[in-house]
């Protein structure tokens, strides 16, 4: 069979590049809004005067696809690798452990934001501000918290030695 095969892992890490990718699209998209026209478009909602940039929100959908991607090569691997690795009486943990750690991965960037907005609130979105604060440089943080990831993923997993029929 000459078909290109990818391990499990080799997924997951492939997937982390691409969250990488999707993270770099983020940050050129926001220097693109900041660099936007100075003068901002302005909107009534519910008697409130918001300011709102003039780019298009059709610049995001590569880094929404990328992201997309990236969970899929991510989160179904991880499945995947969970599932055939594991025993017969542990598959059903393993992989509520998958979801919990997708779960915790969800939270710890929650209070990773809030915790950035603490400490410098020109790093997160400021409605109603004309600057919008500097959301790109919370995405190039993201990108380099990812990169540490994948680094230690990638370490972790060349330990890993896979049965050759588990692999596909």
């Amino acid at each position: 069979n000459a078909r290109f095969k990818l391990s499990h892992l080799k997924r997951i890490g492939l997937g982390m590049i691409v969250a990488m990718a999707s993270l770099l699209c983020a940050f050129f998209v926001e220097r693109l809004r900041q660099a936007g026209t100075p003068e901002h478009i302005h909107e009534y909602v519910s008697d409130s005067n918001l300011t709102v940039s003039s780019v298009s929100i059709v610049y995001q959908l590569p880094q929404y696809m990328l992201s997309g991607l990236a969970e899929v090569l991510v989160v179904i691997s991880a499945l995947e690798f969970a599932y055939y690795n594991s025993p017969y009486s542990m598959k059903g943990f393993s992989i509520g452990l998958v979801y919990t750690i997708s779960g915790l991965a969800g939270l710890v960037s929650f209070v990773l934001a809030i915790a950035t907005a603490a400490l410098d609130p020109s790093l997160v979105f400021q409605p109603g501000s004309s600057s919008f604060g500097h959301v790109d440089r919370f995405f190039l943080i993201m990108i380099g918290l990812v990169f540490v990831g994948t680094v230690l993923f990638s370490l972790a997993a060349r330990r890993f030695q896979a049965e050759p029929e588990r692999v596909f």
